[in-house]
């Protein structure tokens, strides 16, 4: 008897080379300097996001716990996060998309509807991370939770 016969629920065998990251032809893909620093500006923008996460708890959540001198110097870092985000946005974006696309971000993140709701800038550092980590993977490189992995682009 067989394996497969004696298990009918097991997973067919894959090669471990089919489950690599698919590689560009060539002519589409871009150069490693290039990989290099759209890796950096991810980490830089995943950073953010755990930054742009706690500081937007802390507003959401802390706010009425805290008193008035504390949320003095929030506020500033709330800020000083959201305009931090913003470019990294612009600045990932100016690799990854057209111009339209990156002023579009760039106005979504700006926004003064977004500016003051906590986690409404999250929609545009999430759409041009997931951007960032298709194009990283397309190029063979894996990203893990906090941006590419350096052995990969090293």
């Amino acid at each position: 008897m067989t394996t497969s016969e004696e298990n009918p629920f097991q997973a067919p065998a894959t090669d471990a080379a089919a489950t690599k990251a698919p590689q560009l032809p060539p002519e589409n893909a871009l150069p490693r300097e290039e990989l290099i620093k759209i890796a950096k500006f991810q980490d830089w923008l995943m950073y953010v996001l755990l930054l742009s996460i706690a500081t937007g708890a802390v507003a959401i959540f802390g706010a009425e716990r805290l008193d008035v001198e504390t949320l003095s110097w929030l506020r500033p870092l709330f800020i000083g996060v959201h305009l931090l985000a913003v470019v990294c946005i612009v600045l990932l974006a100016l690799r990854i998309y057209p111009l339209p696309m990156t002023i579009f971000l760039a106005a979504l993140a700006l926004s003064p509807l977004f500016a003051f709701v906590p986690y409404a800038n999250l929609f545009a550092l999430i759409i041009v991370n997931t951007k960032a980590t298709t194009v990283l993977k397309k190029h063979g490189i894996r990203v893990g939770l906090l941006g590419a992995k350096r052995s990969d682009i090293q």
